[in-house]
Order: structure tokens, then sequence, then C-alpha cells
């Protein structure tokens, strides 16, 4: 096997890597191929791996994402469905980290929202959920 030289000492290490070069799939669109690698199948709607692993093993936190997405330049363009949950739960889609701007959107506190109201409005929901 042949490594970049960006990654110098990957060569030490290629014993414990699998290189896949036999790869293929019928859709000449990248979108479909990304699906289908990431769900087994290449129509929306599947869970991905990420989710499927979320599912079966569970998450050691509650508080937390089950799996981050990081993505640069090159994203899938598949988008979303790419780390979607499909049919499962959505606790166990994977949640999108931002390269640029809020690193995850909708966790900022909304500004035209007093912050007294939004205690209120929050600590009805955890009473609702204690009563059902």
């Amino acid at each position: 096997m042949e490594f970049s030289e960006l990654l110098p000492h990957i060569g030490s290490c290629a014993d414990d890597l699998a290189l896949i070069r036999s790869m293929h799939h019928h859709s000449a669109d990248h979108s479909q191929s990304e699906l289908f690698l990431s769900t087994g199948k290449d129509l929306p709607g599947r869970p991905c791996a990420g989710s499927w692993l979320s599912y079966g093993l569970g998450s050691e936190c509650r508080d937390l994402p089950s799996y981050v997405v990081l993505l640069n330049e090159r994203a899938p363009l598949a988008r979303e469905l790419v780390w979607d949950s499909g049919c499962l739960p959505a606790s166990h889609r994977g949640v999108l980290f931002r390269s640029q701007g809020e690193p995850i959107l909708n966790l900022k506190h909304p500004l035209e929202l007093p912050r007294p109201f939004q205690r209120r409005r929050l600590d009805a929901i955890v009473v609702e959920k204690l009563v059902s």
C-alpha cells in the first residue's frame, strides 16, 4: 500500500488498517452511493450505522448526543440523510458540529424571550414529564 507523505507515521500501523479498493455502486449519483454506504440502501429513510450503534449499544450519558457529525468542505452530497436516524427515535440521530458560526444550532438562549418566562416554560415541561 502507498500512503501520503501528509501522514508520515501511518505506515507504522498499516497492518492494523483495512484498505478497501473494491467498493462500487450502480448509480453515478454520489448522493445515492453515500446513502448506500451509510445505511445499506440507496433510498432515504433508513437509519445510518451510527444510529444503529447508538440504538443497540445505548449511550453512557443521556445529556450528551449519541454521536456527533464533523464535516469538511467536501461534505456528503446527501447531507442529513447520511446521519439520519430514519425509523429510530430522533435521540439516535447524529448532531452536526459546524465549523463556522454557532457550533451547534439552537443552543443559545433566544434574546427575544425573557429569562423568567423561559424558566417557567422549562419547569412546566419537566412537571409534565413527571406527571405522565
